[in-house]
């Protein structure tokens, strides 16, 4: 979750938000943010994949696709079946259960009572007394305190605080969270400071950052050289096994954004403004495919997102295009079909999918249309038979590139049965994908041929590049966009 809370994906509503990722501009690394769920889809029964990694595994659909890195230094969106031992696919974090257990829970307390609470001694008639005090600005820290705090059996009451400096001027008045009773005070800090286990350190970690913490690249605790936390703070951290570094003014984690990734996954903030530091950043952590394995039918869950993708048992996924497919629509007949063409009152009619040539009336439904008087376009994978289309039918046909995994499916027969007016597309993803199809369009001689059209992924490959090398290699073919996607969100229907 956007919150690095992790949950079941059965689990996740609609408008609920779950880490994703947006690249800033083509040319940018992608960056994370909170990304909005707009729709879930269960399909009942579908057949699963497990792909394997050193990283950990995932169980998906063979074609749910995973942000994939090429030998060139390319990325694009690679489908799970089409993964092979060696590919890299990007990694986020390791998926962490983050049930908050009484360890966690008085490590918390202590962290943050180490960071901005106050534990201190008064004295009144001769008697010493223990007292407590937490006074900040942020009242959700405040409340989180108290609740916390209640649930390991202790009260605290809530009462504005004074904040005056050293000089005694007045400066400002905060709410605080008080305990003034001598005997719970002296008990309440000794529970919370009992040491614990690894979820104590986690616990301890996550309120000193609430407390203390900051995010700019790095994970920073703002404490000074000779702070009695520094010693606490760097055995938490080595119970972690988190890089540590002492600075002039405080400690802060190995350089690295995973670093800080990781730190969030595992000790999570619950200030909002602290989580919010974390978004923005890119991370650049890869898994190695070992072997991708069948897993037989079971029950999957899909997300369509903002970011139109997101994390998944640590990886990145994308959404599906067109998620929608799968689940809804209408069965149609040929005879209704044909009726609501005729209410639309247009000329041109394109036959798309998924496939249309695995509709067993895709001929009918043709021949009925021209014989009407339409123009019929049928736009198809190219792995599918066309020698059996009328004709009369304008065929679009897909040539599938090296990137997109499926170029072993490519029907190269099919090229027999191309006329003048037919079209065939290449959707290329980097720049080996282009050189590939070059090498295609002069084998086959398609410039003499056909009509050539080329598009890019969306969000993998600049548009201008790919225009800079047609015009550089004189090619005679039409650069497209996938106007939809610019024009409409990705999960809009009907266009």
């Amino acid at each position: 979750m956007a919150d690095f809370r992790w949950k079941p994906i059965e689990t996740i509503r609609e408008g609920e938000y779950v880490i994703g990722f947006e690249r800033p501009s083509l040319n940018k690394h992608l960056k994370m943010k909170p990304a909005k769920v707009v729709q879930t889809i269960c399909r009942p029964r579908s057949q699963t994949v497990r792909v394997a990694t050193d990283k950990g595994s995932v169980v998906c659909t063979p074609d749910h696709r995973f942000y994939h890195c090429t030998p060139g230094i390319q990325y694009t969106w690679k489908r799970a079946m089409s993964l092979r031992p060696g590919n890299r696919i990007r990694f986020v974090a390791d998926p962490f259960g983050h049930e908050e257990t009484i360890d966690f829970q008085r490590g918390w307390l202590a962290g943050v009572a180490a960071g901005d609470g106050c534990f201190w001694n008064c004295r009144k008639d001769g008697r010493q007394y223990r007292r407590f005090r937490l006074a900040v600005k942020d009242i959700d820290l405040i409340e989180a305190f108290i609740q916390r705090a209640h649930r390991l059996g202790y009260e605290l009451h809530k009462a504005p605080h004074t904040h005056t400096g050293f000089n005694g001027i007045h400066r400002e008045q905060m709410p605080a969270a008080w305990l003034t009773t001598d005997k719970i005070c002296q008990e309440f800090e000794a529970a919370i400071n009992q040491p614990g286990d690894h979820e104590y350190s986690r616990g301890w970690l996550s309120g000193f950052f609430d407390a203390e913490g900051t995010f700019s690249g790095y994970v920073h605790f703002a404490q000074s050289e000779h702070s009695r936390h520094l010693e606490t703070l760097s055995r938490h951290l080595d119970a972690l096994n988190f890089r540590r570094v002492k600075t002039p003014k405080g400690m802060r984690l190995g350089a690295s954004v995973q670093e800080g990734i990781r730190f969030f996954n595992e000790c999570p903030p619950i200030l909002k403004r602290k989580l919010k530091a974390i978004y923005g950043v890119s991370s650049r952590t890869w898994a190695e495919v070992q072997a991708v394995l069948p897993e037989g039918e079971a029950e999957t869950y899909n997300l369509t997102t903002e970011t139109h993708n997101y994390v998944a048992d640590g990886f990145l996924v994308k959404n599906c295009d067109s998620e929608f497919t799968f689940t809804g629509g209408t069965r149609m007949t040929v005879d209704e079909i044909i009726a609501e063409v005729e209410k639309l009152d247009c000329h041109l009619v394109e036959l798309t999918g998924g496939e249309p040539l695995l509709q067993a009336d895709i001929n009918e439904l043709a021949v009925r249309l021209l014989d009407a008087g339409h123009t019929v376009l049928i736009e198809t994978g190219g792995h599918r038979d066309i020698a059996k289309l009328d004709e009369r039918v304008i065929r679009i046909m897909d040539l599938k590139c090296p990137a997109s995994g499926e170029c072993d499916k490519n029907l190269w027969s099919n090229l027999e049965h191309l006329r003048p007016q037919d079209e065939v597309k290449f959707v290329i993803a980097d720049r080996a994908d282009y050189e590939w199809t070059l090498r295609t369009i002069h084998e086959h001689r398609l410039e003499d041929r056909v009509k050539i059209l080329i598009s890019t992924v969306f969000e993998s490959l600049s548009p201008r590049s790919v225009v800079e090398w047609m015009l550089e290699d004189r090619l005679r073919a039409r650069f497209q966009l996938q106007l939809h996607k610019y024009i409409w969100p990705m999960d809009a229907r009907r266009v």
